[in-house]
């Protein structure tokens, strides 16, 4: 896939980023751990990227299939959809993370564990996380973990999955705050919170639809 590091800035307004696989050992300048992580786009190191187009399909990793996002760095995702009574209509949406693989957590994007307080941060204002999973693991779409911050202000996060808890959403020590968009149709196979499973978390929900979401 494709690393952005060492306080770089990105913008990735269209293209395919597809069927990567992040298994090889290595670290970043400054020694953090990308072993295994972000399939599709590793940010590391102070980088901040605006994901406002394209899409990112079928990657795989252990953690984050589609993106990992670590040492204090900040993604934007804006892009765009078209919904039509309900469903988003795939052939328009652009600013999309669908169908990665993670075989520990986060499906689509896992926010990695850094010291200080909510030092990673990933803003979606609109686009598309859909049909992502986390095999063994939790945040089939999301996993947010130690001091990291996820704010959804728009777009849909529709369909994903995870063996364990949070089938949209899994915060963990962090910020998970929901000002509006969509979370539905998301599940958690053999745990708890089928849109957001938080732990120790601190959660802002003031509007939003969650719907349809399954936890077994």
């Amino acid at each position: 896939g494709i690393c952005i590091s060492a306080q770089s800035t990105a913008k990735i307004n269209n293209g395919l980023i597809k069927d990567n696989i992040a298994s090889t050992d290595g670290t970043t300048a400054s020694g953090y751990a990308v072993n295994q992580e972000g399939g599709g786009v590793a940010v590391c190191e102070g980088s901040e990227v605006t994901f406002a187009g394209g899409t990112i399909e079928g990657n795989q990793a252990y953690d984050g299939g589609g993106m990992v996002v670590r040492g204090a760095s900040t993604v934007f995702m804006t892009g765009s959809l078209t919904v039509r009574q309900g469903v988003v209509d795939e052939a328009s949406a652009t600013g999309v993370f669908k169908k990665n693989y993670a075989y520990h957590n986060g499906g689509a994007v896992y926010l990695g564990p850094y010291k200080g307080n909510n030092v990673n941060r990933f803003t979606m204002s609109n686009g598309w996380i859909y049909d992502n999973e986390a095999d063994t693991g939790s945040g089939g779409g999301v996993y947010v973990s130690t001091y990291n911050g996820i704010y959804l202000l728009g777009g849909y996060i529709d369909g994903n999955s995870a063996q364990q808890n949070g089938g949209a959403i899994y915060g963990y020590y962090s910020v998970v705050e929901v000002s509006n968009g969509v979370i539905q149709n998301n599940l958690a196979e053999l745990g708890s919170g089928g849109a957001i499973y938080a732990q120790n978390t601190e959660v802002k929900i003031s509007n939003g639809v969650i719907q349809n979401n399954i936890a077994t």
